[in-house]
């Protein structure tokens, strides 16, 4: 378990078993009456992130009813972004369906792509 204090729209969800986080820049590109390509930072800092869990049967169904939803706000540690959850991801433990009052042990991850 990594040490991340992670919350969707205000829940507390369980610790990540692996983060990585990257920060990019946006541009806007035109071409100028001269026939220069120009390019304009629009914004800078713009967060993608990928989260994997270990969690209950109850866990994935939460996370997967985030990821039906049009965008989410994320809160890592002290930083909270909107965005939308893609690419997620929801595999069985083996063996683990035998667990009681659970549905199984499960890895989920997915990608977060600020808006």
């Amino acid at each position: 378990m990594l040490n991340k204090y992670v919350k969707i729209n205000g829940e507390r969800v369980p610790n990540p078993i692996d983060y990585s986080e990257s920060f990019s820049k946006v541009s806007n590109t035109f071409q100028s009456e001269a026939g220069d390509d120009l390019a304009i930072d629009v914004r800078a800092g713009k967060y993608s992130g990928s989260l994997k869990f270990q969690v209950s049967s109850r866990w994935k169904n939460k996370l997967l009813g985030y990821a039906n939803m049009q965008s989410v706000k994320l809160q890592i540690d002290e930083a909270e972004y909107t965005v939308r959850i893609e690419s997620i991801d929801c595999d069985l433990e083996k063996n683990s369906e035998y667990s009681q009052n659970t549905q199984g042990y499960w890895t989920v991850s997915f990608s977060a792509e600020e808006l």
